[in-house]
């Protein structure tokens, strides 16, 4: 009897004792629809979930756990936590970047007049570790299946295709991700029209975004197109689950019907289109230190302000709780003095 109890105190400290799993980096392989986690979690297999969506996992080792990740929806994105005997692993953030690419084809005719030939449009979106990893060097992204393509002349839709296998009727974006300089190369954009038509290929573009999830919008208006024409082709985009460890909520609003703006006298005034409920409204600085929060009750459509006067920075994170999901907007106070 003393044997067994002296083996069962051992077990249970052993238990306890045990390291926590931790995760050192995600890594995404679009084409597979897999989640690749790396750290340490102990050889026992336990459960992976991202947000509150628990993976299926393909396989399981002491460095590497690898699960099916879904396309889009619930799961796709947000914070990642694996879960052993051992205890919990604290969260890291798979961030959703979302990112347009516009293609105007300008021809001119005959007498001078310039006429808006074709609009092919990309719809990419990807998931990536930009926290984890960001002291680590540049590595590849590949957009996902939910990505999808347009072109107007002909309408025809563009299903996404492996940037390894480039076939008519498909689009294809890939590039790299530099974290340490924010930014993202998409080294091959791919059009494939059908056979009558020439198959497109931009030329590589660096697109910037900072750690609030924000993507620079850039156009490039000036690319040759044929001896009769010119592209004039915009990129513009946004990001959910953005990698700053300090803000992880989603920047793409749970909420449509809010409009929030500043003025010059730092007075936020928030029109809100329909009844919110009790919000928690707080306001941070850009390298996240909580600088003013409040209480309003949005219980009926209407203008409601958050008043910022005494706050020094000219530039804030505006972060409101509601009932109805979190909202997050950069602030920039105007100073016309």
């Amino acid at each position: 009897m003393k044997y067994s109890i002296a083996i069962l105190i051992f077990f249970c400290s052993a238990i306890l004792h045990a390291q926590q799993p931790v995760i050192d980096y995600l890594m995404c392989d679009e084409a597979k629809s897999q989640l690749q986690i790396h750290g340490s979690f102990g050889n026992t297999p336990g459960t992976v979930t991202i947000e509150d969506t628990t993976l299926d996992i393909v396989s399981w080792s002491d460095s590497l756990i690898i699960c099916n990740l879904p396309d889009s929806g619930k799961g796709a994105g947000g914070n990642v936590i694996v879960k052993t005997l051992s205890g919990l692993s604290k969260s890291s953030v798979l961030s959703i970047v979302n990112i347009n690419i516009t293609n105007h084809y300008w021809t001119q005719q005959s007498k001078g007049f310039w006429t808006l030939y074709d609009i092919d449009i990309w719809k990419c979106n990807w998931r990536a570790d930009l926290s984890s990893i960001a002291n680590s060097s540049p590595f590849p992204f590949e957009i996902s299946k939910s990505s999808k393509g347009s072109e107007s002349r002909n309408s025809i839709n563009m299903a996404w295709m492996d940037s390894s296998e480039l076939k008519d009727s498909t689009m294809s974006v890939s590039g790299t991700i530099d974290p340490i300089n924010s930014i993202f190369y998409l080294r091959l954009i791919y059009f494939g029209h059908s056979d009558y038509v020439n198959n497109i290929n931009l030329a590589p573009k660096i697109i910037g975004y900072d750690i609030f999830g924000t993507i620079k919008p850039t156009t490039e208006d000036t690319l040759p197109g044929s001896p009769y024409g010119i592209y004039v082709v915009d990129y513009s985009g946004s990001m959910t689950f953005p990698p700053a460890t300090r803000n992880n909520v989603a920047l793409q609003s749970k909420v449509d019907s809010l409009i929030i703006f500043s003025d010059m006298l730092k007075v936020i005034k928030i029109i809100s289109l329909s009844p919110l409920g009790s919000t928690t409204a707080s306001l941070y600085s850009i390298d996240g230190r909580l600088l003013k929060h409040e209480k309003i009750n949005i219980d009926t459509p209407g203008n409601y302000t958050f008043d910022a006067s005494g706050i020094t920075p000219q530039f804030g994170i505006l972060v409101l709780q509601t009932p109805k999901g979190v909202i997050t907007k950069k602030i920039i106070f105007l100073d016309l003095r």
